[in-house]
């Protein structure tokens, strides 16, 4: 049986955090578990922790976490109540900053930045989404996805800049003190 796992907005979910290096990654999936994984691009490795239900994405030319996502059978919540297989309609009854990012086909929400839901659809129309069913519930920080979409990180120095950044973000998530 799976514990209800947090859901933290652009800092993580579960046990996972954007920023954390691979290895920890690995720590945290069963050894049984962690055969799953699947190149997604040649930029990205997502490893499928079966047992939490949730991908964990790693940028394989800095080996840090920079997207997490539940899928079905995850059980737990936004702060705001928003789980897997819920309508959309509910979702924007309890999140109204919630919108369709036209470009991803997710619902986003500006009140919450650093979340979005996955729909059963992955092209919906705008206006016209409202009877599709949430199938994922993500995490990312904005910025560094945007970074990392963009650069081709080919100088060690900018990739090194990058992951340092990332990797004192995952800190200071891990360790406020920090």
């Amino acid at each position: 049986m799976q514990n209800s796992l947090e859901i933290v907005p652009g800092i993580g979910l579960g046990p996972y955090r954007i920023g954390m290096p691979v290895a920890e990654v690995l720590l945290q999936i069963s050894p049984r578990d962690s055969a799953n994984s699947a190149l997604v691009t040649s930029r990205c490795i997502s490893y499928h922790d079966i047992g939490r239900c949730i991908h964990v994405n790693v940028d394989i030319r800095i080996g840090l976490c920079f997207q997490i996502v539940a899928r079905a059978g995850f059980s737990g919540k936004t702060s705001q109540g928003i789980q897997l297989n819920m309508k959309s309609s509910e979702a924007l009854r309890l999140d109204d900053s919630l919108y369709l990012d036209e470009f991803y086909g997710t619902l986003e929400s500006k009140n919450f930045p650093g979340y979005y839901l996955e729909l059963d659809d992955p092209d919906p129309l705008p206006g016209n989404f409202e009877h599709l069913s949430i199938v994922g519930i993500g995490v990312a920080n904005a910025s560094f996805s945007q970074e990392l979409e963009i650069k081709d990180l080919a100088n060690i120095e900018e990739a090194n800049e990058l992951r340092k950044r990332m990797f004192e973000y995952y800190l200071r998530a891990k360790d406020p003190t920090y």
